[in-house]
């Protein structure tokens, strides 16, 4: 069985472009661009998610405090962060450091980076 990412980004097109390119190279790819949404899914699946991609800057909750959410549930879940804005802006936040973040990436990203990035995840 292929591993299961959680995406979850308000950006529609985006989001799109993200499951569709991880889909098509071998991933079992679930995405909301509600991060309440997300969540809820996260909590009814949370043993089968490997990892999590998420925006940082969302409507009505932003990727950190959703990220600490999800720590309450699974220690072990791997959180990937993206961003616009600067990471130091981010790393500055109360939330960073209960949200455990394995990664920050810088959008616009680069589809091979996230690639190379999933296989250093799923092998760890």
């Amino acid at each position: 069985m292929n591993p299961k990412i959680l995406i979850i980004d308000d950006e529609l097109d985006f989001l799109k472009m993200i499951q569709e390119y991880l889909s098509k190279i071998g991933y079992n790819v679930i995405a909301f661009n509600d991060p309440f949404e997300g969540f809820k899914y996260f909590k009814l699946n949370s043993s089968e998610i490997v990892v999590i991609i998420t925006d940082w800057r969302m409507p009505k909750m932003n990727g950190l405090v959703l990220a600490t959410q999800i720590r309450q549930l699974n220690i072990m879940v791997k959180i990937v962060m993206l961003t616009a804005y600067d990471m130091g802006i981010v790393k500055a936040c109360p939330e960073y450091e209960t949200a455990k973040i394995y990664k920050i990436i810088q959008k616009p990203i680069r589809l091979l980076l996230l690639k190379n990035l999933l296989t250093e995840l799923l092998i760890l």
